[in-house]
């Protein structure tokens, strides 16, 4: 029985896991699909290159629709736990039981009872302490279940075109390759100056015409590259939060109450 009602939790969440893989997919074919969003724009006058936002792409609506889908696996998959837990304990689930997620603490103590009702103590007591709502260490839960509310009750979740990073110039790398020479004692022949570089220049949501850097033409270069993700663009999200990397904090998040609650289920 035990085993039966742990497979049946992690059938649901390897489900979401494969919206995730999808979801995942789809972003890297539409950021393929657009691959000159900046161009280089030279200002002689000033001895500069600006490397501007030429256009800023639509998302595609099925890319906010497998993230519902994943978001909604990832909720079902802790409701499917509340509801194993109440069975295993030899009661009854009624239509209040549901994993409990709250926004705030003293509504999770007010409200929590109905949910967790017929679940062992033990249980009531390891969800107690995994503290989910906004703040607590179930935080992720508590973005995962209002951001699943959105989704649920307006046509889509709301999400931005954000540069994520972008290559070196000739400058920025000889710094780099000095600073590792003094940790490490050499710089690997030939490493790439394909780096994560992240800044409060960077704009949380892409517009066209946002100068994301600007270089010295001494420091051009025809291969400068920049990368791009989609990002929440939510009021639960911190701006500027990757759907890739948020949705990868959620399942893990998910994945770990689910394993946690699993002697529970026995």
């Amino acid at each position: 029985m035990g085993a039966n009602a742990y497979a049946r939790v992690l059938a649901k969440l390897n489900w979401a896991e494969e919206h995730i893989k999808n979801l995942n997919a789809a972003t890297d074919r539409f950021r393929k699909a657009h691959p000159n969003i900046v161009v280089p724009e030279r200002h002689e006058d000033l001895g500069e290159i600006w490397h501007k936002v030429a256009y800023v792409p639509e998302i595609p609506d099925p890319i906010a629709l497998m993230l519902g889908d994943a978001l909604y696996n990832l909720r079902a998959a802790l409701d499917y736990l509340a509801h194993e837990l109440v069975v295993i304990a030899g009661n009854e689930p009624s239509r209040q039981t549901a994993f409990p997620i709250f926004d705030k603490p003293n509504e999770y103590w007010e409200g929590m009872a109905r949910k967790v009702k017929g679940m062992r103590q033990m249980a009531i007591e390891s969800i107690n302490r995994i503290q989910p709502y906004e703040g607590g260490f179930g935080h992720a839960l508590w973005q995962l279940h209002r951001l699943n509310n959105i989704d649920k009750h307006r046509v889509l979740l709301t999400i931005a075109l954000v540069n994520s990073g972008r290559t070196m110039t000739p400058g920025e790398e000889q710094q780099f390759a000095e600073r590792f020479k003094r940790v490490h004692g050499a710089y690997p022949t030939g490493a790439s100056r394909w780096r994560m570089l992240r800044g409060k220049a960077f704009p949380v949501s892409l517009n066209a015409g946002d100068i994301l850097l600007k270089v010295p033409i001494s420091e051009a270069q025809e291969d400068v590259r920049f990368s791009f993700d989609i990002a929440f663009n939510e009021r639960e999200v911190k701006a500027g939060t990757t759907v890739f990397v948020l949705s990868r904090m959620m399942s893990d998040q998910v994945f770990e109450v689910v394993r946690s609650m699993g002697p529970h289920l026995q």
